[in-house]
């Protein structure tokens, strides 16, 4: 069983702010990898920021969709920076680094969509309607392989090996986690002894090693688990065979798996606005912060010139007598991570 290291010591060292973007909800962050002093961010109000100096400046660029909507994730291409995804419901792609967008289907919404790191031209994408679609060719075409899925929203998909991808269903009850090894042509649901009233939330690959997945739920009921006694955490090391929970110090109502540093084997984990370490596969948690209630953790961006420099969201809370507003801004932390696994 895995166990959950107790809280201590004096706390995490210092995130330092950057200066902006400010104006609404950010929830995703993408950094250029051959320059990256580059980072994008989106969230509320349906565009997307871009620094070009490491979060001293920032600048809106082209409204992707209408302000009353969200950027939702964004993508960055890792053979050829100057692509990038914006999923807004729609999928939105620019070949000339945001500095223009343009729409990649006509008839599709998507609820999550995810790339393949040694093939970035391939896509898979998740509906709310629950269906799946696979395109080959950086977007431009798409293909049905929702096969027997089930009908319900599709909450996250990841990518494994060749024609291997990974579906998470939401439907508000008992959401499930589904495995096809055939491109899609059949889908198995996955027994993986997750708590009653949980919906699957995210799915991480370890891209070196693809018999190794990480499944993050979220509370129907929006209820923290119990930390030491739910399954909230999954893991398996064959390709879903076999599953292990794995429990943190402390927990919210939902848990993002972040990625894996390639350097240590180091795993983060969010929940709420809290994100843990691991070094040892999940067995032992080590809380980095940042301290005081954040938000929900959802994204990071990791520097690739220097690992120790990462960049996430931060949400603040500052409440009113009749409302409780949200601010969330970029914070940077310094000399702590070794970089990420995309």
């Amino acid at each position: 069983m895995a166990h959950a290291v107790p809280l201590s010591g004096s706390g995490p060292a210092p995130w330092i702010q950057t200066n902006g973007p400010s104006g609404g909800i950010i929830s995703t962050v993408e950094i250029d990898p051959d320059h990256p002093d580059i980072l994008y961010a989106g969230g509320t109000g349906g565009g997307v920021f871009k620094t070009v100096d490491g979060g001293a400046t920032w600048t809106m660029l082209e409204q992707v969709v209408s302000p009353s909507r969200q950027i939702h994730d964004l993508l960055v291409s890792p053979n050829d920076p100057r692509i990038v995804y914006a999923l807004a419901g729609r999928l939105y792609q620019s070949t000339n680094s945001g500095q223009s967008w343009q729409l990649l289907d006509q008839d599709l919404w998507f609820s999550c969509v995810a790339m393949d790191s040694a093939s970035p031209r391939v896509l898979i994408a998740g509906t709310w309607d629950g269906k799946v679609y696979h395109s080959a060719n950086a977007g431009e075409d798409w293909t049905d392989v929702t096969a027997d899925l089930p009908g319900d929203r599709i909450a996250a998909v990841a990518i494994g090996g060749s024609n291997e991808f990974w579906a998470g269903t939401a439907n508000g009850s008992n959401g499930r986690l589904y495995h096809t090894t055939d491109g899609g042509a059949s889908w198995n649901g996955m027994d993986i002894g997750q708590r009653a009233e949980t919906d699957i939330h995210t799915i991480f690959i370890d891209p070196e090693d693809t018999t190794t997945v990480y499944v993050g739920l979220v509370d129907v009921h929006n209820e923290s688990f119990d930390s030491q006694n739910d399954a909230y955490l999954l893991k398996t090391q064959d390709g879903g065979t076999h599953w292990e929970p794995l429990y943190l110090p402390s927990t919210d109502a939902m848990i993002n798996v972040i990625g894996r540093a390639p350097a240590d084997n180091t795993l983060y984990i969010g929940t709420g606005g809290t994100v843990y370490k691991s070094g040892d596969g999940g067995q032992n948690w080590t809380w980095i912060g940042p301290p005081g209630r954040n938000g929900d953790m959802y994204d990071i961006a990791v520097d690739p010139r220097d690992s120790d420099v990462l960049c996430r969201h931060l949400q603040e809370h500052r409440r009113r007598p009749e409302l409780a507003r949200e601010q969330r801004r970029l914070d940077q932390r310094r000399r702590l991570f070794p970089g990420l696994l995309p």
